[in-house]
C-alpha cells in the first residue's frame, strides 16, 4: 500500500502538510472501513487552543497541540461534517495522548 486511500492506518509524522482528504473515509454501507491516522505533535502545551465537542467528550475539551495548525483544523471541520463517514485521528506527544473520533467537532477558542 502505498497511496494514502488505501491505509487503513497511518502514522504522520507532519501533520501540516498531510493531505487528509486522501485518506478513507469509509462507505456508506460500511463506515468503519475508513482510516485511523496517527499524528505526532510536539506537545499539547502550545498552538492554538480549539475545543473539542460532541459525542466522544464527557462535557467540553480544550486541547492545543504544537504540530496541529489550521490546515489540520480545516481538514478536520471538512471531515467532521461527513459523519458518520470519515477518518478517526489520534495526536501522539511525548507526554500524551489525544483521540479523535470522527463525531467530535472543534473551534477555536475565544477568549
Amino acid at each position: 500500500m502505498n497511496a494514502p486511500g488505501d491505509a487503513q492506518f497511518a502514522i504522520l509524522l507532519d501533520s501540516e502538510h498531510a493531505d487528509f482528504d486522501a485518506f478513507r473515509i469509509g462507505e456508506d454501507q460500511y463506515p468503519d472501513r475508513s482510516a485511523t491516522l496517527l499524528c505526532a505533535v510536539a506537545d499539547f502545551t502550545g498552538g492554538a487552543p480549539m475545543r473539542l465537542t460532541g459525542p466522544g467528550v464527557k462535557t467540553v475539551q480544550d486541547v492545543a497541540s504544537d504540530g496541529a495548525g489550521a490546515a489540520f483544523w480545516k481538514a478536520w471541520a471538512r471531515n467532521q461534517a461527513l459523519y458518520p463517514l470519515g477518518y478517526d485521528v489520534v495526536f501522539a506527544a511525548s507526554s500524551a495522548v489525544v483521540g479523535l473520533p470522527r463525531t467530535v467537532a472543534a473551534e477555536p477558542v475565544k477568549e
